[in-house]
């Protein structure tokens, strides 16, 4: 599975908002968490085995 980079979610942040907008992110550490938190594993095994379960993770991060 390919998953979002830091630097993509920011250019998706300036697609929809304009780049003027990438200074109104408060917190680069949370961005960098939401965007991390789908890859969570235990034990070797994935917490959020599918793409919308981790869609879901990054949306609900990010609200």
């Amino acid at each position: 599975m390919r998953y979002l980079s830091v630097a993509e979610a920011l250019n998706v942040w300036a697609n929809i908002f304009g780049e003027e907008a990438i200074p109104g992110v408060r917190d680069f550490g949370l961005l960098e968490a939401a965007v991390e938190k789908p890859r969570t594993s235990f034990g070797g095994e994935e917490i959020y085995r599918d793409t919308v379960e981790k869609g879901e993770e990054v949306y609900l991060k990010l609200c």
